[in-house]
């Protein structure tokens, strides 16, 4: 099942990315996933070169730092593959935005510290704690 400790009023899950344990924001406000460099790294993933660049509220673009596709992740018992852009962060090692909400089809439910995964065939419902 899906854990999800709440900080400061925002949603993570807990996850593994290549095996590796990690914590990812919830982020309905982001429209694509996004690793920080140093995670990526501690993580051993993969990214292209693809050029591009990031614009945040009340910040400068910057440039990204590639894509690392069809990276292998698990949240409680659902298992799937996830693109990340790698991205300078400072604040979070690791967001899921629009793109995996979507793609997976994520329905948050903060009032329950609960989500639910409705992906065909991999459908998930678990309580994030603390």
């Amino acid at each position: 099942m899906p854990k999800m400790p709440q900080s400061k009023g925002l949603m993570y899950v807990e996850a593994l990315v290549n095996g590796k344990a990690t914590k990812a924001l919830v982020d309905t406000g982001a429209t694509h996933n996004f690793v920080s460099e140093d995670e990526a790294r501690r993580l051993e993933l993969q990214a292209s070169k693809e050029g591009g660049w990031l614009k945040a509220v009340n910040s400068a673009a910057k440039p990204s730092h590639g894509v690392a596709r069809g990276v292998t992740m698990h949240i409680g018992s659902w298992e799937g593959r996830v693109d990340f852009t790698v991205a300078p962060m400072d604040d979070f090692k690791m967001v899921l935005g629009m793109d995996f909400l979507q793609k997976v089809k994520v329905v948050p439910l903060p009032f329950l510290r609960s989500m639910a995964i409705l992906e065909e065939e991999k459908a998930v419902h678990g309580p994030y704690g603390q």
